[in-house]
């Protein structure tokens, strides 16, 4: 090639090299790269239903990146994968998610994802990897609970499976547990978007839940399917209590109102008729005798499925039938009944024939029980003090302090001794 050839070319070369262009590339304002990064927290071990020590905290990245146009969700995985939480952005990029591991274990992930708010479109995500170890004997956290849990009501089941109640809860309101309260895993037949005020079951495989304004949904095979009971006298009506015996009768009370019974798993219902009192605990004897404790007169018995009531008499014959009593619980197997008063001391008391007359079942403490449970021929009972077990003859423990009082009860015992209670925040299990 001749060189002023060669010269010619390289100067068109260099020119339209240097010119500026007509169509110039994308002018980086930050909107279409935004990026979401771990800051801290990734590969932690904890016990699971446990906080890991280190926070788990993710920054968004990119040049010019409004915050405000983004969030951030994060999702657990095993029993965790349903209760995602939605979190926006600091104005440093950074934000945090409080979390506690699920249910399992060993390796788990909790995935955070980066989401456009206009068009909540789902831009990137990270994984943080951990490794949860079990419940160990003392104190633990249930996993994967609502995150408000103080108004929880428990049930078991014949197979050992436990039911839990988010009554105050308007999403995830119906969990269970095939592990002793170690974790808690959504009932999938039921969906989410219930407000359940109880859940009991015959201690076979039989449960009903209490859907509030709904009915009774009823589940013949250890929750795996439901129907609903919608024709109930009491739908909307403020609840009370409500008792499923093992004998599959269901009594349910309405506040300052009436008592209802079923004997055909809620098809039917008789309305049984009481003096006017506010009514707890429904229970059912060995022999088909209800008693049901009324908050201003005292306990009530009767012998014909609730058609004729009687008062029985208190503690003290004297001092008339109403003795201050708080709680109680008939042993469906000896007939016994147990009860808490406060005249003329407050005492626990036993009675053995049917509620007539009583004597001194435990004077080690001076505490009113609010709610009577038995389990394994051990009585527990819950009052303002805590939650006790009565492991001896006239010898009670106390398991766990600063618990709410409730005359529904909302504790249970797991088929191995693991105490499940509620406070405000979390699900508790004493091993």
């Amino acid at each position: 090639m001749k060189p002023y050839l060669l010269w010619s070319i390289l100067i068109v070369l260099f020119i339209i090299g240097c010119s500026k262009s007509k169509s110039p590339g994308p002018v980086d304002n930050g909107s279409s790269n935004p990026k979401l990064s771990i800051v801290s927290g990734n590969n932690q071990t904890a016990k699971v239903g446990f906080f890991p020590s280190d926070t788990i905290k993710v920054k968004l990245t990119g040049n010019g990146i409004n915050t405000n146009n983004y969030s951030v969700e994060f999702r657990g995985s095993g029993c965790n994968a349903d209760l995602p939480v939605t979190s926006g952005f600091e104005n440093n990029g950074t934000t945090i998610a409080y979390y506690r591991l699920a249910g399992n274990t060993g390796a788990q992930t909790f995935q955070a994802t980066l989401i456009e708010q206009a068009s909540g479109k789902r831009i990137d995500s990270v994984i943080f990897n951990f490794t949860g170890t079990p419940l160990t004997t003392g104190l633990n956290y249930s996993a994967c609970t609502p995150s408000y849990t103080s108004n929880t009501t428990f049930c078991k089941t014949g197979s050992g499976r436990l039911f839990a109640a988010f009554g105050a809860s308007s999403k995830n309101a119906m969990r269970y547990s095939d592990d002793e309260g170690a974790s808690w895993y959504p009932v999938k037949a039921l969906g989410a978007n219930h407000r359940f005020q109880a859940v009991r079951s015959d201690g076979k495989n039989q449960v009903m839940a209490d859907g509030f304004d709904e009915g009774i949904y009823y589940s013949a095979d250890n929750g795996d399917t439901w129907v609903l009971r919608s024709n109930v006298p009491f739908k909307g009506k403020q609840y009370g209590s409500m008792t499923y015996t093992s004998t599959g009768k269901m009594l349910y009370a309405v506040k300052y109102a009436s008592l209802y019974y079923s004997e055909d798993n809620g098809l039917t219902w008789s309305t049984l008729t009481l003096p006017a009192d506010n009514y707890w605990t429904p229970q059912e004897g060995p022999g088909g005798e209800f008693y049901i404790f009324g908050e201003a007169l005292g306990l009530y018995k009767s012998t014909d499925k609730g058609q004729h009531w009687n008062l029985l008499p208190g503690v003290v014959k004297a001092g008339g039938p109403h003795d201050g009593m708080f709680a109680f619980y008939v042993d469906d197997k000896t007939g016994y009944v147990y009860k808490s008063a406060q005249q003329p001391t407050q005492l626990f008391w036993i009675s053995k024939d049917g509620g007539d007359t009583y004597q001194t079942y435990l004077s080690s403490i001076s505490t009113l029980a609010n709610y009577i449970y038995k389990f394994n021929d051990v009585l527990y009972f819950q009052s303002v003090g805590g939650i006790y077990k009565i492991d001896a003859p006239n010898h009670a423990v106390k398991l766990f302090s600063d618990i709410q009082p409730s005359f529904d009860g909302n504790f249970m015992v797991s088929d191995h001794n693991n105490l499940i209670f509620p406070t405000t925040n979390f699900i508790y299990v004493l091993k």
